[in-house]
């Protein structure tokens, strides 16, 4: 459509509507994600310290029971990873370790880039690191993140189904507005090349002038008392230039008539040629009075 082109005032306003649009979805759900994100860690944390107070109060005999641990602990350990060193003086240093801990230490670790806490283990997944030290008694801990991790991408999933519909409607919807409201302005400009492109033209015309936008009916209401303004300005010259033509005609006719005159009796009748000769001079006078008030005329005109 010659009127949704790529240029025209409808796309443009279309395009940056559409993104518009796109950035406060994406900036809200970036926004969301964020925060759910940072509250789903912060209390991952919390559960982290609440797993190292439980595992305080399961040591029995200077050993840590795991399975008193996972019954009394308030928080899930199913995905938890505890290790646990031993650091009393005069006696051996132990190392304790949960169930499958040696297997998960092993793995290879990777940190996160800006946040120390947060590490991949390969086959694991992400792990919140906490540590705390007790009586000469060192524990570690590795709070699974596949929750969060999981929230977060259903989120981020949410997000780019969000952007894309919310694209597809913001752009129709923006794509139907653009185009109603471009509507007057362009049957404004059709009109105007309709009457551009006629081949028979009366001078009266003029460009139908819509009442809404106001802008709009503004610009048809001065385009109008312009085109009033040349067409009484072209009638003017043409009646000038017909009023001309009619003055100049009469001079040449009575010299012509003259001259035809001169040539059927002057032969015979001599003195028709002295009379027509000073009838002649007077119209040829005249002439020249026209002309130079025309030429007159046309240098006011350029003023």
């Amino acid at each position: 459509m010659r009127n949704f082109s790529g240029q025209s005032n409808a796309a443009q306003i279309t395009r940056t509507f559409t993104v518009i649009i796109l950035l406060i979805i994406l900036l809200t759900g970036v926004s969301i994600a964020g925060v759910v994100g940072y509250r789903l860690t912060k209390n991952r944390m919390d559960d982290a310290q609440i797993l190292i107070t439980s595992l305080k109060r399961s040591f029995i005999d200077d050993a840590p029971d795991w399975q008193q641990w996972k019954m009394n602990s308030p928080i899930n350990t199913k995905d938890t990873y505890v290790k646990v060193s031993t650091k009393i003086s005069n006696q051996k240093h132990q190392i304790f370790y949960s169930p499958n801990a040696r297997k998960f230490l092993h793995a290879k670790e990777w940190q996160v880039p800006g946040f120390n806490n947060i590490r991949y283990r390969n086959g694991f997944g992400f792990f919140y690191r906490s540590g705390a030290e007790s009586r000469h008694i060192y524990y570690e801990t590795w709070t699974s993140l596949h929750d969060v991790i999981h929230i977060f991408r259903l989120i981020l999933e949410d997000l780019l189904l969000v952007i894309i519909i919310g694209g597809i409607l913001g752009y129709l919807i923006t794509a139907w507005l653009a185009r109603r409201l471009n509507r007057p302005l362009a049957a404004l400009t059709n009109a105007a090349a309709q009457i551009n492109h006629a081949e028979n033209i009366s001078y009266h015309e003029a460009l139908p002038v819509p009442i809404e936008p106001t802008e709009v009916h503004d610009l048809g209401v001065e385009i109008n008392q312009l085109l009033q303004s040349l067409n009484k300005q072209v009638l003017r010259d043409h009646q000038f230039v017909a009023d001309a033509s009619h003055e100049l005609r009469t001079p040449l006719t009575a010299i012509r008539g003259h001259i035809s005159l001169i040539n059927r009796r002057g032969k015979e009748h001599p003195e028709v040629i002295s009379r027509s000769l000073k009838f002649i001079d007077h119209e040829s006078i005249r002439m020249q009075t026209l002309v130079e008030n025309l030429l007159q005329l046309t240098r006011m005109d350029h003023n």
